[in-house]
This record gives C-alpha cells, structure tokens and sequence, in this order.
C-alpha cells in the first residue's frame, strides 16, 4: 500500500502501519497503487470491464496476480483504495516459509489467527453450541517462563474476558493481577508506601503533572516487580489487559528465545511505543537495542532485570512507568530525571518486529484509558487533595 518499487511490487510508506491499524486520523478512504488479498470492483463504471490478470505484450516483471492486476487498474486510471470507515472483517496472514509447520497446523494457525484478530477488536467469533464440543484447545504453558501475569483493573470485567480468551486460544497459562485503582488510592495510601511523586516532572506532551491513574499503573508493575523476586521467577512475562497478539505469537516468540539464547538481556520488549525509530541498532535477526520508547503493554523480565528495577527505589521519585523503564537503560533524553536513578544498567532488547500491540489507539471506537482519563496529582507530597 502507499508506494511501490520499480518492479511494481509495494513498499511501506510513512503512513503504512497508520492506515493498517486504522488509527484515529486514518479512518477514511485512502488511494493506494495496490490492494492485497481482497478487492471490491465497482461495475459502474465500462472500464471494469478491461480489467485483467494479463501480462500483456513485451511484460518482463513480476508474475503476481495482485502486481499484474494492479498494473492493469493503473494503465486505465482506474485509482485503487482502502477503505477504514468500517471494520470489514479480516484476512489470514500466511506463515514465513520457513515455519516448518505442517500443512495441518498452518490451517490451524491461520483460523486462530483470524480467531486472535476478532477478539481483539471486541467480537469474538461465534461458536455454534452444537459444534462446541468438537473444539479443542491446545494444553496451556508459559512458553519457557518461570509465569506470565496479566495485570486488569478488577471493574474492567470485558478487558478480562477477553484476554482470557485470547489466552485459551493461546494455550498460555497466565495468573490475573489486580491492577491498583487508582479511585482507591488516598493520600494515607500513599503515605503508607511512602510514595513521593518526581517534583521535576511534568508529561512531555501535555504539560501536565502526573495523573493518578499513572500511579496505579506504576504500583502494579511494582507489585510484579517485587512478587518475581520474591519467589525467585527466573523469567516473567508481564501482560497489559489490552494487548493484541501478531500473527503467530507463539513461534514467533519461541524463535525470540532461542536467538537470544546466550544473549545476556533483563528485559525484553514484546510491544512498545517507538519514539525513535531511527538508529536502533539490530542485535539478532529479530531483536533490536531500543532507544527511547513508551508503553509497557507487555515484556520479559528476568529475575537480575526485577532486582534491578527495585533497585532504582522508583516509589521515592515516582514517574510513569514507561518514562521510568527507558530511565533504568539509560536512553531517556531527560537528564534531568536520569539524575534521580544514578544506576542505570538494565540491559534491556526489544523484539523486532514488536509480537504485541494495543487493541485500539487513541481516538479509534472502543479506545479507553484508565490512566489518562483519571484527575491530575500535585507534585508535593504533602498535598494531594485532589486524588
């Protein structure tokens, strides 16, 4: 979509992943040189009725039905569009060829994909009741991890349900945290965990102090955090209750894994905000050293990485998580803040391509977030009347 090479096969644009993921500003009607898998011709028009899949006389490129026949549309001025006012249903994504799965689990893998997509986007596929019991769902693990914990604001019952069925469709084995609330949070609360907010902070976009449902967010992380060194967790996978799973997850994970195999690493992004997307510099085939980022929708976590996380005492300085993980690898342009945490060496990675991403964005139907539409807090210690 948005450009293609010389030999008319497409390349990504700037706005590839905005129209693919229809967020906020994208959900309109966008023309595009070429359209994959699916298309809708319009037989108004006398022209469709030119449309082909020839290559036509003195043709040297690529033998490729969509190339071919986006190649006919455009010799006739016939424009090509994707349309994001509606959600319109979803199409499979074929493997690597180099999966190795049989052609049995490639079909499996491919509804589930479709499955994963749905859910995703809040609509489950149905099941008719008289096919139930023909479905099965695989045994369920944690992929290699000592646990994997999801963590889900108690009142956010549909967040819930459906990452749980994510996760039957996944085969993973999660244990459900309960987020902090941050409607529940006092100031005798936070005196008791003597929290004291960063005087120096203020949001990078908003100019705003840090908001109350940041400080839930933060605390539950925490929570995590000191849980996995309390049991001794070796490596933990940690879950936001609105993540979307890439097409398969779990290969594509298991083939993380064994890159790094050898790799020391305490943290490793599955899903994350790219700030700057520019000059990261690749440390296996799939895994990337990031720079500065958002978002924690979900990463591993070694035991070294956990310890050394509590070890910055985050709660006597406290700031939003994702602002607080890139402090602790030593990529956050603030120095300001970098200052508080004088022990910067988490060694952290990132998958590349990211195996997660939000369910929704902000703007797009259905978006919700807990942390930004909470109250602001003050920066004093003393006073924070207005949680």
């Amino acid at each position: 979509m948005c450009a293609v090479t010389e030999e008319f096969y497409y390349e990504r644009c700037d706005d590839y992943h905005s129209i693919l993921d229809r967020e906020k500003d994208f959900l309109d009607c966008h023309t595009v040189p070429m359209v994959h898998s699916a298309v809708l011709v319009s037989l108004a028009s006398e022209l469709s009725d030119q449309l082909s899949y020839t290559r036509g006389a003195g043709y040297s490129g690529p033998v490729d039905d969509t190339v071919l026949f986006a190649r006919k549309a455009a010799s006739l001025g016939i424009p090509m569009h994707v349309c994001n006012t509606h959600a319109f249903g979803y199409v499979p994504k074929p493997p690597a060829s180099s999966s190795g799965l049989s052609a049995e689990l490639l079909e499996r893998d491919s509804l589930l994909n479709v499955k994963l997509q749905a859910i995703a986007r809040g609509a489950p596929l149905p099941l008719v009741p008289t096919l139930r019991r023909h479905v099965l769902y695989p045994p369920k693990d944690t992929l290699g991890c000592s646990k994997i914990f999801m963590i889900n604001l108690e009142r956010r019952t549909e967040r819930r349900q459906l990452m749980e069925l994510s996760f039957l469709e996944l085969g993973l084995d999660v244990e459900l945290v309960k987020a902090v609330d941050a409607r529940n949070l006092s100031d005798e609360i936070l005196r008791k965990l003597d929290v004291r907010l960063m005087p120096e902070y203020e949001d990078p976009y908003h100019k705003r102090p840090i908001k109350a449902g940041e400080i839930g967010c933060f605390l539950s992380h925490y929570n995590i955090w000191k849980e996995i060194v309390r049991s001794g967790h070796e490596l933990s996978m940690i879950l936001e209750d609105d993540v979307r799973f890439v097409p398969y997850f779990r290969l594509r994970l298991r083939g993380v894994l064994r890159e790094l195999s050898g790799h020391g690493y305490d943290l490793l992004y599955l899903g994350r905000k790219i700030l700057a997307d520019s000059g990261e510099r690749p440390v296996t085939a799939h895994t990337t050293r990031p720079l500065y980022s958002y978002w924690t929708l979900g990463y591993l976590l070694t035991l070294r990485g956990a310890r050394k996380l509590l070890g910055g005492n985050p709660l006597q300085n406290m700031l939003p998580v994702d602002e607080y993980l890139p402090i602790m690898f030593d990529q956050h342009p603030n120095d300001t803040w970098k200052s508080h945490f004088p022990r910067r060496d988490l060694r952290a990675l990132s998958a590349s391509p990211l195996l997660l991403h939000p369910t929704h964005y902000t703007g797009m139907p259905g978006y919700l977030s807990d942390t930004e539409d909470s109250p602001v807090v003050s920066a004093d210690p003393l006073h924070r009347s207005d949680l």
